[in-house]
């Protein structure tokens, strides 16, 4: 079976709705508009095969599987941070992660051919196909 193509940005997206329990408020937060926000939390779910949130009209809630993999996502998120630092450090650069991090998350976010939670290598764009 082919890897999820999830992207970072997925898991910051689904963060954002899993803390605020509100897409309008989560997609304010994040500076982007509700419709994408909604479109990328439902591609998320289906590259995992699991609901993550149950939604009403009025009420957003976590399922189980939605409160296990938020606290999975931000350790991958924090451990990216990590790696980011950690790389500086190696590389002579100053230590200011943040700066970096948004950088780089910025370069994710408009990079469409992220695969797994790292990136596509097959320079095709075809991630989506399971090439990774």
């Amino acid at each position: 079976m082919p890897q999820p193509a999830i992207e970072l940005r997925h898991l910051r997206y689904f963060l954002a709705v899993s803390e605020e329990l509100h897409f309008g408020r989560a997609a304010e937060r994040l500076y982007i508009a509700q419709p994408p926000l909604s479109q990328a939390i439902r591609k998320l779910e289906r590259e995992l095969g699991v609901s993550l949130l149950r939604r009403t009209s009025r009420v957003v809630t976590q399922t189980e599987a939605g409160r296990v993999f938020a606290e999975e996502a931000r350790n991958v998120l924090a451990s990216f941070d990590r790696a980011l630092a950690e790389a500086r450090k190696a590389g002579g650069v100053g230590t200011n992660i943040r700066d970096l991090a948004d950088a780089l998350r910025e370069a994710s976010d408009s990079n469409q051919d992220a695969g797994p939670l790292g990136v596509c290598n097959s320079g095709m764009g075809d991630c989506d196909k399971g090439h990774v």
